[in-house]
């Protein structure tokens, strides 16, 4: 090795190299690395809302009372 080569090497140890260009499409991946990772999260919080559902079973409402009926009341004609 001559004198450049070695000063050559040196120089790259120390200095980073160009920038990592992004693929052509890249946002495509990342889109969809995205969409993956939320429809995996919902598959997994859903397992644990069923899992949560059939551990305690539902609370029934207590039916509601029919409405009375109510009269009005006539008013005697005073006569």
């Amino acid at each position: 090795m001559d004198k450049s080569e070695m000063a050559r090497e040196r120089a790259e140890a120390l200095m980073p190299g160009p920038p990592a260009r992004a693929e052509k499409g890249s946002a495509g991946v990342i889109i969809a690395a995205e969409a993956k990772a939320t429809q995996e999260k919902t598959a997994r919080l859903r397992k644990l809302r069923l899992e949560r559902d059939a551990a305690t079973p539902p609370v029934e409402a207590a039916p509601k009372r029919a409405a009375a009926k109510t009269t009005r009341s006539r008013k005697k004609a005073a006569g």
